[in-house]
């Protein structure tokens, strides 16, 4: 346990600190469950500090820790140092939080070309906000890897074959991916089979798709030949209209028969 605060030898208060790593296994239902061998439930108060940032937070909710995240922090730092705190530690260490907010805020204010790794996290979590559904980590690649975002899973049956459709975003290119189980005769049947549905309703909708991926238990089948993000007079990213692009994304998918 990164902190464990004792009170009048009564209430206890376990923080565990995250910055880039999240929680892993079930290290915080094993730490709730030591602490609950010496104090009652009521006494006992979890939290789960996030200072960096992540996708999703379930695990820590279910385990029963209360999120505090770098804003939360940051508002408590901002009015000490605005109410005239000194200590120069308190001071570094509201400035050290404030420059990354500003780095993953930058998706706001840079044109789509200067975007950088910080500036695709905040992009992705306000996104899963306006869609509200989605996940974003990375992806590792020979090539160094990228942050993906995907969402609007479904479920799909072909001639006794399971998969899963969804969309991915893998920074500015956005994909149609699919999962299959099986061996390497299933996953063609399936991926050409999804080509055959997806094409012609995208054509329909006048969405642009070029082909894309290779065989694979998770393969991307087609991707966007143009850009999925919308942008301002000034260049910027123009949320409102990227989210409403990304949800027409999303009625195409939902509007694909399997035959």
């Amino acid at each position: 346990m990164d902190i464990v605060v004792i009170v009048n030898d009564n209430d206890v208060i376990v923080i565990e600190d995250k910055v880039h790593s999240n929680d892993h296994g079930n290290q915080l239902d094993r730490y709730r469950k030591i602490i609950e061998e010496d104090y009652s439930l009521e006494n006992i108060h979890l939290v789960y500090l996030k200072t960096g940032d992540q996708s999703r937070y379930f695990n820590a909710k279910s385990a029963g820790y209360h999120l505090i995240k770098r804003k939360d922090l940051l508002n408590v730092l901002n009015k000490g140092v605005e109410s005239g705190i000194k200590n120069e530690i308190f001071i570094d260490f509201s400035i050290y939080l404030n420059d990354i907010r500003n780095s993953v805020q930058s998706y706001k204010k840079l044109s789509l070309d200067k975007w950088h790794w910080d500036s695709w996290k905040g992009f992705y979590q306000d996104l899963q906000d306006m869609l509200n559904k989605g996940e974003w980590a990375y992806v590792p690649q020979k090539n160094g890897g990228f942050l993906g975002f995907w969402w609007h899973w479904k479920l799909g049956t072909y001639e006794g074959i399971e998969f899963q459709y969804y969309l991915q975003l893998e920074h500015g290119k956005m994909c149609f991916k699919i999962i299959v189980e099986g061996d390497s005769e299933a996953r063609y049947k399936i991926r050409d089979m999804y080509r055959r549905s997806l094409y012609p309703k995208a054509k329909e909708l006048n969405v642009p798709l070029r082909q894309n991926g290779r065989i694979g238990r998770s393969m991307t089948v087609a991707a966007l030949s143009q850009g999925y993000r919308q942008i301002n007079s000034d260049g910027s990213i123009d949320m409102d209209a990227t989210a409403e692009y990304l949800k027409s994304l999303q009625d195409l998918l939902n509007s694909i028969s399997f035959e």
